[in-house]
């Protein structure tokens, strides 16, 4: 499946390392696939520590996605709830562990409310911070908010860490797929013949937007990803009856136009009608207007920095990478040609590095390991696969087989018995 960018796409990706003992600005240096154009892209001014990884996808994007200046959510205009578990936690009588009040930042008649301890989320600790955290079980816990219907235009933001999969649905702007294999961070009323509701559903492996009415519950917007451990910030914006999500300071995946004449925001946290929330929840704020992308990326820096999170950046050169044909070059601020990956033919999911016990060999390697160490194992040539002479299928008359290697060098072992040769 390789590496996913902030769009849920899997381009080519390339890694530069900074083998140095001390930090590199990146300021001056360019990468290429073209010896005629060594300067095609030039790098942002950033820095890489020491043993510090760079990740850049070639998918010809050409999109550089720094984090945002930080905005305090109450100076952005539009905010109509703000919940934070580091205010407004109030228990179920008798069950400390269980929480039914959730109290807003800023009006005490704005909270969600779960009134029967055995559907209350439990309190926890972030790790990270040690400020308190909601945890859901993936079963019936949740939360209803007591606040005026929201109709879009709206943003809504969430900090909150997956702890299951969830079922990832194709984008589509009609059907039903959102009635099952999801986790419900937040559910979806039902909009009738005419209207809808959203739904978000968060599982470690992505986010999908969804819409309910009658005969309807499409996955409008799917963005597909791996989240590491830990908290991640997240939004979802409607805009003209379209949503966008975007994740940790990073545009991420724009979803198709809503059918229904107008979606009304969530008011259920950690469970839909076809699926419940499994995992942590730290904060939640709800906008009654789309915010601009620079308010969006403010108010996600002030959320990371809030809860000691680092995002990090998502590049994407101007370039692809044409398997087998091109090399990649990396100049520096004079333009010289400092280093560069040879073109080689590489099968998918198969990357190419450095032979950390030779370096100024290429290898390739069978567990790429984006933003991390190579570990291997590696190997000095990969195999093509052997040809057939003939096409498989049933035949009533015997011919002679032939198995063509693509390496005329290489031997060919086989078993005619289904067994591993």
């Amino acid at each position: 499946d390789g590496l996913p960018d902030d769009a849920g796409a899997y381009p080519d990706w390339i890694e530069l390392v900074n083998t140095a003992d001390h930090p590199i600005s990146t300021d001056g240096f360019a990468l290429s696939d073209d010896q005629e154009q060594p300067r095609r892209w030039p790098l942002p001014d950033m820095t890489i520590q020491p043993d510090g990884h760079l990740t850049i996808f070639a998918s010809g994007r050409d999109q550089t996605h720094l984090p945002g200046t930080a905005l305090l959510p109450r100076d952005v205009p539009g905010l109509t709830a703000w919940l934070s578990t580091r205010d407004g936690l109030t228990p179920v009588p008798g069950q400390p562990d269980r929480i039914g009040t959730w109290y807003d930042v800023a009006d005490p008649s704005m909270k969600a409310v779960q009134p029967n301890a055995s559907q209350a989320p439990r309190l926890e600790q972030d790790p990270l911070t040690g400020a308190p955290l909601l945890a859901f079980d993936g079963g019936d816990d949740h939360l209803t908010l007591q606040l005026p219907e929201t109709a879009g235009p709206f943003t809504l933001f969430c900090i909150a860490q997956p702890l299951a999969l969830h079922e990832i649905d194709s984008q589509s702007p009609s059907g039903v797929d959102g009635t099952s294999g999801q986790r419900y961070l937040f559910g979806a009323e039902h909009g009738g013949d005419y209207e809808a509701g959203l739904g978000v559903s968060l599982g470690t492996n992505g986010i999908s937007v969804y819409e309910h009415g009658s005969g309807y519950m499409p996955a409008l917007a799917v963005l597909e990803t791996r989240f590491d451990d830990g908290l991640q910030v997240f939004s979802v914006t409607v805009n003209e009856q379209q949503p966008t999500i975007g994740l940790n300071g990073n545009p991420g995946a724009q979803g198709f136009r809503s059918a229904r004449n107008r979606t009304t925001a969530p008011v259920r946290i950690g469970l839909g009608p076809y699926g419940a929330f499994q995992g942590r929840i730290a904060e939640f704020l709800l906008y009654a207007r789309a915010l601009t992308e620079s308010e969006r990326q403010g108010v996600e820096a002030y959320l990371a920095r809030r809860w000691a999170l680092t995002f990090q950046p998502v590049l994407h050169a101007s370039f692809s990478i044409e398997n087998g044909r091109e090399s990649v070059l990396l100049t520096n601020q004079q333009g010289e040609i400092i280093d560069f990956a040879p073109a080689r033919p590489t099968p998918p999911d198969i990357s190419i590095v450095r032979d950390p016990a030779a370096p100024e060999q290429w290898v390739f390697s069978e567990n790429p390991t984006p933003g991390e160490a190579n570990q291997g194992p590696y190997k000095a040539s990969w195999l093509a696969p052997p040809t057939f002479s003939h096409p498989g299928g049933y035949y009533d008359s015997a011919f002679t087989l032939q198995l063509i290697p693509a390496d005329p060098e290489a031997e060919i072992y086989f078993t005619n018995d289904g067994t591993e040769p």
